[in-house]
């Protein structure tokens, strides 16, 4: 089965998003999931509408699903762009129902059951909270009759009878992995930008000790996982031999929040001669 992987409009709340929106830097997210299918033979593809220019109008993403045909479509939101995923999902109902519609993401996350108790129910088949990795590939092996959705962890939906039904969460937090073959999903002359060049991004830890009260994270998580600062340079080698990115957006909330993996990391790009900007966000009280 073919999955797509929508990326809705990005709405600026935070510096980081800023960057994003700005410079139409790839879901680091999005790319997570997608490398974890393909590296499991899931035929995947990637619909980033904010490169598109009309930002994903109903003819945009009607005649990318006609030309690529996935059987499966995975949709993210924060809460600021939820509305834009509710539009998408209604408008693929109409136009093509037999294709299953998941949707995960920061507000699905946090708001699964309330969604499903909503008129917007209808809209989804099947909700992911927390890490959608091993979630997303589940799923495509339910749709081709291979797992039941109760065996799945980390997904949310309705029975036949109604009943919301929400899985054991994942039993451990994966870090993200290294992305390689997912970046052939992009057209990445699409990210770059007049003044500013190509921007890319990824992640490279999920969760946080902390328990800031203005802050999703100690909610979605449980616990801290990282790449080591090895494989963060490994990452950014990488990027740079193939892409020459001209900077890199670090995805995380707090990439600086072990600073013995900061001062390692420093050491490695040092060393190995990575002379790459990069933006990141994170707290000032462990700025080293």
């Amino acid at each position: 089965m073919k999955i797509c992987l929508i990326t809705p409009p990005r709405i600026a709340i935070s510096p980081r998003d800023v960057a994003r929106v700005d410079a139409k830097i790839p879901h680091p997210g999005i790319l997570c999931i997608a490398q974890f299918l393909l590296t499991h033979d899931i035929e995947t593809t990637i619909l980033d509408l904010n490169t598109l220019p009309d930002k994903g109008s109903d003819k945009e993403i009607i005649d990318y699903l006609s030309n690529e045909s996935p059987e499966v479509v995975g949709l993210t939101a924060l809460t600021c762009n939820y509305p834009y995923i509710t539009r998408i999902a209604g408008l693929i109902r109409r136009i093509a129902p037999d294709i299953k519609i998941i949707a995960g993401g920061v507000h699905v996350s946090l708001n699964c059951e309330s969604i499903l108790s909503s008129c917007d129910c209808s809209l989804f088949d099947i909700l992911v909270y927390g890490e959608g990795e091993q979630a997303a590939f589940g799923l495509m092996q339910h749709f081709s009759g291979k797992y039941s959705l109760r065996d799945i962890r980390g997904i949310c939906y309705k029975d036949s009878d109604g009943y919301i039904i929400k899985t054991p969460s994942v039993e451990q937090m994966l870090r993200p992995p290294i992305i390689k073959e997912a970046w052939s999903l992009l057209d990445l002359a699409m990210y770059t930008n007049d003044g500013k060049g190509l921007g890319l991004s990824f992640n490279t830890m999920r969760g946080c000790q902390w328990r800031c009260n203005f802050c999703s994270e100690p909610l979605r998580w449980t616990g801290i996982r990282m790449m080591a600062a090895e494989e963060v340079v490994a990452q950014i080698a990488y990027l740079k031999e193939n892409f020459t990115p001209d900077y890199i957006l670090m995805g995380d909330s707090n990439f600086n929040v072990c600073t013995e993996r900061i001062k390692k990391f420093i050491e490695l790009m040092k060393s190995e001669g990575l002379s790459v900007p990069f933006i990141f966000e994170g707290r000032a009280d462990k700025i080293w």
